[in-house]
């Protein structure tokens, strides 16, 4: 299994403004054992004729074109197809860094009974960094192999795009995604984790994510905030039955409410939508009161700028504790005050700030052209070999 084969599997719905920079994210990779199977989803834009122009200049590039029936149906046609050892899912607006596969299959080649990878990402907003995938505070800092028997499993309840999977699990256990959600590649995901043994996380931020295009799932959350709660219960069912559940609960509800945290504070808050509001509190507050309370003042030292919220959702939480939050919370606020009048005050400030945001973004670039260069040299490199030996073949005859 030295150079296995790798099935990079990327749904495309009207991306055509972004769908070149993906595909070329994958082409330049440094692993070259791979195949492509892009699948349009009833694409209104000029994506299909992009992908059939790719296709025609490169055989690892296979292309289905069905009605739209959402991106899960994508997927799952791409799955029954594919011939890899290891499938990667990929969003046709998003990117990868050079370096992703041979990292992936470097690890499941040198690391014993390692059923796959999962590494983290960073969040692109107008091409610029907005922080990672993964949140640091949540993660573990060296990358190791995890065991997905035990509570120390920080991998059971992510987005499909960080996961290197094998197709041997997945084909297995039949495993498909949901279709007609949103969510279903956490739930695929918890899936795949309640079958897998041990999975390897490596704490690399490989995959980079656009959170900016208008129509995007992060984007639309609002719109089906509901299935976020079916993503976890279905995560939750798979490891009772497997009976992991005791070992990876505080991992699963850690990552639901951190999503809910990001995404829903942000749209669904503010949302003008009276209904959906109501809807979404009413099974958060279910949500929150059936956790263990041990297991809840434990989970809201993750959460210090949504402490009250949290806290103030929980029935038996005491009104002294309420009080010393908000206090706490003012102080905080006087802080950010403070440094937003600085960027305001001071143009060079705010350059610093932005550069910051940038930098990661920059090394990518410069990652991917130091590669291109070392490439080339060690092609140089040969070539002139080569032609040595041969001056030297030639001056002893």
């Amino acid at each position: 299994m030295e150079n296995p084969l790798v099935s990079i599997i990327i749904p495309v719905y009207n991306t055509s403004s972004y769908l070149k920079c993906c595909l070329n994210s994958v082409l330049e990779q440094s692993y070259k054992n791979f195949e492509i199977i892009c699948v349009d989803d009833g694409s209104t834009d000029n994506s299909f004729s992009i992908l059939s122009h790719y296709s025609k200049k490169n055989n690892r590039i296979k292309v289905l074109k069905q009605k739209n029936k959402g991106q899960s149906a994508a997927r799952n046609n791409a799955l029954n197809i594919a011939n890899g050892e290891f499938v990667m899912f990929l969003d046709s607006d998003d990117y990868l860094h050079w370096d992703t596969i041979k990292s992936c299959v470097d690890i499941v080649n040198e690391v014993e009974d390692s059923n796959g990878v999962v590494f983290n990402g960073l969040l692109m907003k107008n091409g610029k960094d907005a922080g990672f995938f993964l949140d640091e505070n949540l993660i573990s800092s060296s990358s190791k192999l995890l065991n997905c028997c035990t509570n120390e499993c920080i991998a059971v309840f992510i987005n499909v795009a960080l996961l290197f999977a094998s197709k041997k699990i997945i084909d297995e256990n039949n495993l498909r995604f949901k279709e007609g959600r949103l969510y279903e590649d956490a739930e695929f995901c918890a899936h795949y984790m309640s079958y897998a043994k041990n999975i390897y996380w490596l704490n690399k931020a490989f995959y980079y994510y656009n959170i900016s295009r208008q129509g995007s799932t992060s984007t639309n959350a609002s719109k089906n905030y509901n299935d976020m709660f079916w993503a976890f219960n279905k995560a939750k069912e798979y490891f009772v039955n497997a009976g992991r559940w005791s070992n990876v609960e505080y991992y699963c509800i850690l990552r639901f409410l951190s999503h809910i945290n990001y995404t829903y504070f942000s749209q669904i808050v503010n949302s003008n939508n009276k209904a959906a509001i109501n809807d979404f509190m009413n099974e958060l507050t279910l949500f929150v009161n059936k956790i263990q309370k041990h297991m809840f003042y434990a989970l809201l030292t993750h959460f210090p700028n949504n402490r009250y919220f949290l806290l103030n959702l929980r029935n038996d939480t005491p009104d002294y504790m309420l009080k010393t939050v908000i206090i706490k919370k003012n102080k905080n606020n006087f802080k950010y005050l403070i440094r937003t009048i600085l960027s305001k005050l001071n143009p060079t400030y705010k350059a610093i700030l932005e550069t910051r945001e940038q930098v990661n973004y920059i090394s990518w670039k410069i990652d991917n052209i130091q590669f291109q260069y070392d490439k080339k040299l060690t092609e140089m490199q040969k070539t002139i070999e080569k032609i040595y030996k041969h001056l030297n073949v030639n001056n002893n005859e």
